[in-house]
């Protein structure tokens, strides 16, 4: 070793006296140094529920040939009218003559389609977590189409809803929390489509409170029904801001008001109509179109709605089958109406009796609750699947006939999808540093035996039986 020189001997000497007082030096290393992973599970976890009872139920049928519209008949009756025995006629004599019942129906092929990207600075970044980043996208792309085109199966439709009357107006001066005032209501009848959003029909004219005083008091709206709504949006102008404002939306034709916000959306435009889109079932299950439809009454009273029973279920099967000898396999439903179905099950038949199964590891335990899973057509004796759609409004219950349950002569589907092209993704030219693809199918539902499906709309929001 070299020996120490003078010059070096000085520099120590000066450090020395830089460091006097100073804290030791930190040696150990912990947790708060720093020095620590990031502990990320890979690959992000979805949480949306993919959700699309009536897609994955319905046939998907390839087109017959090219064309920009799908093309089909029903018949609808085979014994002309009148005509009600097979008269006895002389030996080579002709009988009566048939005449057919036949409808011919043309539907346009309506394209759906989502696109996404992707950037080459996500896909770097996203090494290590999601390695396949695109295909990813790809999934959650096709996914969402999925989810859209579900709403689209249920509410789209290609002509506007129809006119809507003045809502007719009873004010309480003594039940809400409204303050004085004169006041102009307005209701709008909506419907839903693929695009996620709430489709509005064409306002209602004003109906106009008298000059209201005091602080208490409540406003009863209510309407006549419009063919095609799956529920109505109130607006409330108070006179003061000069605007109607969004005050809440009801699936019934009729609504109670406590309280007033003018923070809610405006008046938008008439939006129902999706000139090419297709008609959905809600649009297809009409009374012109051979379906059984029944209105609740009006609450002119409580502006609630009207309670639904077991006795209107049954009665509309009846009334399918006697009219046109649908049997409906499955019945939807909100969850509301669902939960309210299972209780009056339960009270109309008696609080159901609990077994305990001695010998196993579980004859301590009671599991609570019931689900209402199947009903019995009574018309028919058919066992009814019943389930909940998520995208069917509190207000609405639907059931049809997947099948036609007699010889047709052809396919015996009762409802369809036919694809003029399915599920398609496309990559589109990379013109920037990222990717981008859509994906895409063009399609029409078919709703081959109108007949044999119901609908039970304008039912109050309650679960209890």
């Amino acid at each position: 070793m070299k020996p120490v020189t003078e010059v070096t001997a000085e520099l120590i000497a000066k450090a020395q006296e830089l460091i006097k007082g100073q804290s030791p030096v930190q040696k150990a290393l912990t947790s708060a140094s720093g020095f620590a992973g990031y502990d990320l599970q890979p690959i992000a976890i979805l949480l949306q529920p993919v959700i699309t009872p009536l897609r994955n139920r319905l046939p998907r049928v390839g087109p017959n040939g090219g064309g920009t519209s799908a093309e089909w008949r029903y018949i609808s009756s085979l014994i002309s009218k009148g005509v009600t025995t097979a008269t006895p006629s002389a030996e080579g004599a002709k009988g009566n003559a048939l005449s057919y019942a036949a409808t011919h129906v043309t539907a346009a092929f309506a394209e759906k389609s989502l696109s996404d990207s992707v950037t080459q600075a996500a896909l770097d970044a996203a090494k290590g977590f999601e390695d396949d980043l695109k295909a990813r996208a790809h999934t959650n792309l096709l996914y969402a189409l999925m989810m859209l085109e579900e709403r689209d199966l249920l509410f789209d439709r290609v002509t506007a809803l129809g006119t809507i009357t003045t809502p007719t107006l009873v004010v309480s001066t003594s039940a809400g929390g409204i303050g004085a005032g004169t006041f102009k209501v307005y209701v709008r009848p909506i419907t839903g489509n693929g695009d996620g959003t709430i489709t509005r029909g064409k306002k209602s004219a004003a109906a106009t409170t008298a000059a209201l005083s005091g602080s208490t008091n409540q406003i009863i709206a209510y309407t006549t029904w419009v063919e095609g709504a799956i529920g109505y949006e109130w607006y409330v102008d108070d006179g003061a801001s000069g605007t109607a404002t969004l005050q809440t939306t009801t699936g019934v034709n009729a609504v109670v008001l406590n309280a007033l916000t003018t923070s809610g959306a405006a008046l938008p435009a008439d939006n129902s109509a999706n000139a090419i889109g297709m008609n959905g079932l809600v649009a297809q299950l009409t009374a012109a179109n051979g379906a059984q439809i029944t209105t609740l009454a009006t609450d002119t009273t409580a502006g609630l709605g009207t309670d639904f029973t077991l006795a209107h279920i049954d009665g509309l099967n009846k009334l399918v089958w006697d009219t046109a000898k649908g049997n409906p396999e499955v019945i939807y439903m909100n969850s509301t109406q669902r939960m309210r179905a299972t209780n009056l099950v339960l009270v109309a038949n008696g609080a159901p009796t609990l077994f305990v199964q001695a010998g196993t590891e579980d004859m301590a335990e009671i599991t609570g609750g019931y689900l209402l899973a199947k009903y019995i057509n009574k018309a028919t004796g058919r066992v009814q699947r019943v389930e909940t759609h998520p995208d069917l409004p509190d207000g609405t219950m639907l059931a049809m006939s997947h099948m036609i349950p007699f010889p047709t002569g052809g396919d015996m589907v009762g409802v369809d999808i036919q694809v003029s092209t399915d599920y398609r993704q496309i990559d589109y030219a990379q013109t920037s540093n990222k990717y981008e693809f859509g994906v895409f199918c063009r399609e029409v539902l078919r709703m081959k035996f109108p007949g044999g499906a119901w609908v039970l709309r304008n039912i109050k929001s309650n679960v209890n039986g």
